[in-house]
C-alpha cells in the first residue's frame, strides 16, 4: 500500500497543479527544449533510437529525484507543524 505522501504526490488524493497553473518560465523552457530536440533529431536522424533511450533514462532519473524531494519536503513540513503545536514554555 502506498503512503499518504505517495498518494498526494501521485495526485490520487489532491490535485495540486494543472497545465494552466504552470509558470511562463516553465512553458518557455519546455518550448526551448522541444525546439532543441527537433534540431538535434533533424541534424542527426541516425541517433533517434539512442536519443529515445537516453530520454527515457533521463525521465526515470528526474521522476525519482522529484518524488524524493517532494517526500523530504512533506516530512520537513510535518516536523515543522509538530514543532509549532508544542506548548509555549
Amino acid at each position: 500500500m502506498n503512503s499518504i505522501i505517495d498518494l498526494i504526490y501521485d495526485n490520487d488524493i489532491f490535485r495540486f497543479t494543472d497545465k494552466s497553473s504552470l509558470s511562463v518560465e516553465y512553458k518557455s523552457a519546455v518550448d526551448k527544449l522541444c525546439e532543441v530536440e527537433r534540431k538535434l533529431l533533424e541534424s542527426f536522424p541516425e541517433c533517434a533510437e539512442i536519443y529515445d533511450e537516453y530520454q527515457d533514462a533521463q525521465i526515470d532519473v528526474t521522476s525519482l529525484a522529484a518524488r524524493s524531494e517532494f517526500t523530504k519536503g512533506m516530512r520537513v513540513g510535518a516536523q515543522l507543524m509538530l514543532e509549532l503545536i508544542k506548548p509555549l514554555k
